[in-house]
Formats: structure tokens, sequence, C-alpha cells
């Protein structure tokens, strides 16, 4: 089913009080997980066979499940740490029917402006291209900066909106995610949902409701600083030993430079046996030669200790694999 009424009137009145999106009960539905909303959406927005834009860095589940789903994948190419619009542009010219935009960025960390939040929402409207809009780490915004709905700024046509409580409430498990649609989709996502997934659970649900209604935004805002600091040790570690990082402006993400010529599954194995540090290779991410280092999960005070001890590790293997200096500037 679509979730409990309940709940869904107080996502639509999130949406429309944080978000700025003007969302009715009846264009909200609530998912078991926002993985699964991306899912769906995906299924009730595009054909099989049909194209869609991914932005890399992309999130790696998204390429499966449009994989899955027999759709054909078109990679956007890295724009060197913004939204390649040229490159968007170029897929739906081929006949992109739909482009996924993750803001804030995993596995970048990069957060979108208004600005290029328009322009991408400009290019899918004047092509007729769904926005698959994925919002999971939207509370997570460092040094001022705003997240930005697109749907906010298109009355939610040809938009539709993803969200997670996992991230924003720490419900990992509890599987509760959310979804705004336009007009049009209901029914193929109802089909999808009561295919598999059927509906989040109704203990799950309920809860979701009492921290939207009691806890939101002040709870996953307050968690804010506390990341702020723990960016600032890593930001400061990497810098120390001179190695290229990107992100730093949301989610819990920075993306790492690997000496050069090395792949990132090389550069994780090594960090990981060598020195018992544990990062995300970016090949899945459709990010050769970068590593994914989160630190979303560790207290302010532990990860002082945790961005040394990566910074000390990365030297060495800069060491390990160049034999000289460290000062890598290059993209």
């Amino acid at each position: 089913d679509e979730g409990l009424p309940s709940l869904r009137e107080a996502v639509a009145e999130k949406l429309r009080s944080e978000n700025g999106i003007h969302a009715a009960e009846g264009e909200v539905m609530i998912t078991p997980g926002a993985n699964y909303a991306f899912f769906i959406a995906l299924s009730a927005t595009v054909r099989r066979g049909g194209r869609v834009a991914l932005l890399a860095p992309y999130y790696f589940n998204h390429l499966m499940a449009v994989q899955i789903l027999g759709g054909v994948p078109h990679i956007v190419p890295w724009g060197g740490g913004r939204l390649n619009l040229e490159g968007v542009e170029e897929a739906l010219d081929k006949g992109a029917e739909a482009v996924v935009l993750v803001n804030p960025s995993n596995p970048t960390g990069l957060t979108f402006t208004r600005q290029e939040v328009k322009a991408l929402l400009e290019l899918t409207e004047q092509r007729g291209a769904y926005l698959l809009s994925d919002e999971t780490y939207e509370h997570f915004t460092f040094s001022g900066r705003k997240h930005t709905s697109p749907a906010a700024l298109s009355g939610g046509n040809g938009v539709v909106s993803i969200f997670s409580m996992s991230k924003s409430f720490g419900m990992g498990g509890w599987r509760v995610g959310y979804l705004h649609y336009p007009q049009g989709i209901e029914g193929d996502l109802l089909k999808a949902q009561d295919t598999v997934g059927i509906c989040s659970p109704n203990p799950s649900q309920r809860l979701a409701e009492i921290l939207l209604r009691e806890h939101s935004p002040h709870y996953p805002r307050s968690m804010v600083p506390k990341l702020e600091r723990s960016l600032e040790g890593f930001t400061r570690a990497l810098d120390r030993v001179g190695v290229r990082w990107v992100g730093g402006e949301g989610a819990f993400y920075l993306l790492v430079k690997c000496p050069p010529g090395v792949t990132g599954w090389e550069a994780a194995k090594e960090l990981a046996r060598r020195w018992g540090v544990l990062t995300v290779p970016g090949e899945p991410f459709g990010a050769g030669g970068y590593l994914r280092v989160s630190f979303g999960n560790l207290p302010p005070e532990r990860s002082a200790a945790a961005a040394d001890r990566l910074g000390e590790a990365l030297e060495e293997l800069y060491g390990s694999f160049e034999g000289k200096g460290l000062k890598y500037t290059e993209g």
C-alpha cells in the first residue's frame, strides 16, 4: 500500500514546511527505504530499454537498479566537481528518459547550489524527461550551504523526490523511506510496491511519524556541528600530507585521490591490509583512482584519531607507490 495515512500527512507537512514542495497526502508514498523508493520510481518512469542519465560519480545502487530493470545507463562524465550540464544535455539529446540527481552527493560530499539545480531542472523540463532526485542527505549540508529540492522549483511536474528516514534520524534497519511524485505515475508506483515490498513495516511507520512530527528538522540539524568537526579533522589530516580530496560540502563523505596510476581497488586493499583503515574504492561509483572516505559513524573525538591514522596511512601509501614526494595536485 501507499503507507499509513497519518504518516503520509506528516510527510506532506514536512515537505511543505522544510522543502518548499507543495505536497498533498495523495502525492506521497511510504516505502521500505530510500533505495526501494528509487527502484519503484525508476520502474514507473522509464520503459524497458529506456536511457537513464547517471551523473558520475554516481551512487552504485542506482546503476544496478537501471541494469536490473532493463534500462540503458548513460554515464555523464564527471565535470570536475560540479554538475556537468553539457553532459546532461548530450544525454537528453540521445533520448534519456530520466536524469538522476543525488544532492548532497554520495559519494563526493558535494552540495549543488540552487542555481545548478535550477539549470538541471530546466534541461529536463525542456526535453520532457523525468528528474529523479535522491535527497537522502538533505539535512546534512556544511558551512552555511542550503539544500534545494527541485520539486520546489517546478511545482513537482516531472520530478520524483526521494527521501530517507535512515540517514536523517538514524533509523537504519527500520526500512522507512518516502517519495513525492507527479501526477500520472501513482498506479505504476503502487503496482511495483505491492509486487515487491508491499509496505514499510507498520511499527517503523509509527516511529517515523513521531520523529517527523516531534523532532524534525531540529534533531538531524543538531548533528551538523558534530559532522563539521569530524570533517575538519579529516580535511586537515589530508591537507597536511598533500593528498588531493573532493567534497566537504554535505553528506558524510569525501573522495580522496589515489597515487598516480593506482586504482581505488588497489589503494583500498593496501589501506585495509597494512593499516587497518577501511575505505571504499571509487570505481563502483564511476570515480576510478579515488577512495570514498566516510566519517558519519564516528563522534568528533574519535574522528580526530581516525583522521590522523588515515593521513599517516596515505602518506606512506603515496610514498610506497611513488617512491618520492607527495605533492600530487593534478586532476
